[in-house]
């Protein structure tokens, strides 16, 4: 063989060796590919399975009155609050804090009575403590020299024994609270000088300190309404029926970080659950808005339900409905609620709290004053 013809063929078996390789290389690309994809469509599966199961376990079957506690016969004031702490609801009126036993729920039972100074308008419960906030003029008759104190902390880690550890007052009209960890956020009204949110440090319950504020945009007390805090986030609607959203990580220094830019309606209440906010504004309708991106809120439903008061778990919004009662809302696809129960409370359901597969509504100047439901899920009986 010439020296030409052995250069020819050890050029064409490189190519071929190299092209090969290529091949085989290529080929187990593709395949490596195709089985991370049927790997990846499986985990997709399994997970929609998973989705499915946990949304059928959660679906509510029934719901059934238990019990029912009448309050005593005389003048009633307005519902404002409820919260429900292991065997005790704590119920808040005009000017009373009242303690029911509701470890029978068939039976609840009233262990004490707190008279408070003025206007019962917002509490928020922490640890073993109730701040209550109250709505007036912080004056007693109008005279100025008479200030009345409107933020209370009281200690009722004896239910039937509340006792008072610190009250003051700070602002003229104290309009909504909440709390998260160690602060309370306070809406307020000083002297029709100006309006803000109060952070106040309540590491001490009985000698609480001012840690920050900042301006809710508010033109006006009256317009004042709820709060809402979850995380490092403050949410709330102003005097010009925006919903704001304001990162108080720092609570020495709060900044403003997101606005719907579209007018909505006062809050009675404002409920946050997973990356949404429920907007229960009364005879005004239910608002749904995704706050996934704080800076960018944005509102996904807009519904005539009535709504007084609202509480969201596990793809329900149970909403104290006023005249209609109980209402019991499929939240599953924020965008599109639908309702799927409504259940006579004998009055003006005005507060709603749910704590686990109890639903309890008070009732707005009624005798029948607080009503409670028992819900069951098909999860009950795949156990």
């Amino acid at each position: 063989m010439s020296k030409k013809s052995l250069s020819i063929t050890i050029t064409v078996l490189i190519l071929l060796i190299g092209t090969t390789g290529a091949g085989v290389y290529y080929w187990q690309s593709q395949k490596a590919k195709a089985e991370k994809q049927v790997l990846q469509n499986e985990i997709d599966k399994l997970k929609k399975e998973s989705q499915l199961v946990s949304v059928l376990k959660n679906k509510i079957t029934e719901v059934t009155e238990l019990g029912s506690w009448e309050r005593p016969q005389g003048p009633h004031g307005d519902a404002k609050n409820i919260h429900v702490v292991g065997n005790y609801a704590y119920v808040t009126y005009n000017d009373k804090l009242q303690t029911i036993d509701v470890s029978n729920p068939l039976s609840p039972t009233l262990v004490a009575n707190y008279d408070t100074p003025g206007n019962v308008k917002d509490t928020c419960i922490f640890k073993n403590y109730i701040c209550i906030v109250d709505w007036n003029p912080g004056y007693k008759n109008n005279d100025v020299s008479q200030k009345i104190d409107n933020f209370l902390i009281i200690d009722v880690s004896t239910p039937s024994s509340p006792k008072l550890v610190c009250k003051r007052r700070d602002a003229t009209y104290n309009a909504g609270v909440d709390v998260v960890g160690n602060y309370i956020y306070l809406d307020s009204f000083h002297d029709e000088l100006y309006t803000d949110i109060d952070i106040i440090d309540i590491s001490n319950p009985s000698f609480p300190v001012m840690a920050g504020y900042f301006d809710n945009h508010r033109a006006s007390v009256w317009e004042s309404r709820k709060i809402c805090i979850k995380g490092n986030y403050c949410y709330f609607i102003d005097s010009y029926q925006k919903f704001r959203i304001f990162d108080v990580s720092n609570p020495s220094s709060p900044t403003l970080v997101g606005t719907l830019d579209r007018t909505l309606n006062y809050a009675d209440e404002i409920c946050m659950e997973g990356n949404y906010a429920y907007v229960a504004g009364g005879d005004r309708g239910l608002q749904i808005i995704d706050v996934s991106n704080p800076s960018s809120p944005e509102l996904v439903s807009d519904s005539d339900y009535l709504a007084y008061d609202i509480k969201v778990e596990r793809n329900y919004a149970y909403v104290a409905a006023g005249d209609k009662g109980l209402q019991i809302i499929d939240v599953l696809d924020p965008s599109y609620p639908k309702l799927v129960g409504t259940y006579s409370t004998n009055g003006f359901a005005r507060c709603v709290y749910v704590a686990g597969d109890y639903v309890y509504i008070v009732n707005k100047k009624s005798d029948k004053g607080m009503v409670i439901f028992r819900q069951q899920r098909i999860g009950a009986f795949l156990k």
